[in-house]
């Protein structure tokens, strides 16, 4: 996979596939992966430009979200089919280990795009915010 930092090959697998360290939200524009405490990709999924991300703790319950914890919005320029990721041993990726301490999942919890869109994870159960083509 190719990724904004270089020729990087990564063989990540799902969140679904490897329990509960990242909930990937499908409607997301960035898919979050991970198969490990540390590193995490984020992959610009949409059609547009992604220009900034927040990732949280989302903890899942009875079909319900709630947000335990908001990280610095990332202002991280991501283009379509493109690549972040974070590593641990960059001094980066120790969100995964705080929202399992949290009993949650390290989310996409709010993206902005280069068209000023925007979309946010709605903790009602639904996704919202949805302004760009993704």
């Amino acid at each position: 996979m190719r990724t904004k930092h270089g020729a990087l090959s990564l063989l990540l697998l799902s969140s679904r596939l490897c329990g509960a360290i990242v909930l990937d939200v499908p409607t997301s524009p960035l898919k979050l992966t991970s198969d490990s405490e540390n590193f995490y990709q984020v992959e610009n999924r949409s059609k547009v430009d992604v220009k900034a991300f927040r990732l949280g703790c989302v903890h899942t319950e009875n079909g319900g979200k709630s947000i335990r914890f908001l990280f610095p919005r990332s202002e991280k320029a991501i283009e379509p089919g493109e690549a972040f990721y974070s590593l641990k041993s960059h001094g980066t990726a120790g969100e995964i280990a705080q929202c399992k301490a949290l009993n949650s999942q390290l989310a996409v919890v709010e993206v902005w795009t280069g068209d000023d869109g925007a979309w946010f994870l709605d903790v009602q159960g639904a996704e919202m915010g949805q302004k760009s083509q993704h």
